[in-house]
């Protein structure tokens, strides 16, 4: 019995490490059918995120059948829901309704309090869809924003992945822990 509890151990402790710090989102459900003027949080498929001036729109898709469309405004813009383990890589298809669009991607690393722009940032964007790929590579960062600075700008297949700085599997393969004594099995 011992045995079996070392197991399910170590698969929980596989698992739970695995979603750590990813988040893939194609804005299908959750984003509101008309323009919010303040900051406001929704409830999307990978968790809640914050909006100003943003609506489920039906241009600029490159998977399914929705993007995450950001107004041409001031402050406009989307804010990721909290990621724990930190960002690897940021990716996501972009697409502007002039040949003049523009974004800034920015990182935070207290929860949103203060942000700075991503290598690259500023970007500019035309009426294609363009993906977009930003290295951070780092453990601490913990939000992403991207805000829009010029045209109206079309979101979709938002995806972040883990730093290679963190713990890999084979980490947790090598880590080793103590079964209490204490417990009849």
């Amino acid at each position: 019995m011992k045995n079996y509890y070392a197991i399910f151990l170590f698969l929980g402790l596989l698992l739970s490490n695995l979603g750590f710090g990813q988040i893939s989102e194609g804005f299908e459900l959750g984003l509101p059918s008309s323009y919010n003027s303040s900051l406001i949080t929704v409830t999307l498929g990978s968790g809640d995120w914050q909006i100003k001036n943003v609506l489920a729109g039906t241009s600029g898709v490159t998977e399914g059948s929705k993007s995450c469309q950001i107004k041409s405004a001031t402050g406009a813009q989307i804010i990721s829901p909290t990621i724990v383990g930190g960002v690897g890589t940021i990716s996501f298809d972009i697409q502007a309704t002039t040949a003049s669009g523009a974004f800034q991607v920015n990182i935070s690393t207290d929860d949103g309090a203060n942000y700075t722009p991503a290598t690259g940032s500023p970007f500019t964007v035309g009426t294609t869809s363009t993906p977009i790929s930003i290295s951070v590579n780092d453990a601490a960062v913990n939000k992403i924003q991207i805000y829009r600075t010029g045209s109206t700008l079309y979101v979709d297949n938002f995806a972040i992945t883990l730093p290679s700085t963190n713990s890999s599997t084979s980490d947790i393969i090598t880590s080793s822990f103590t079964l209490p004594t204490n417990i009849n099995y």
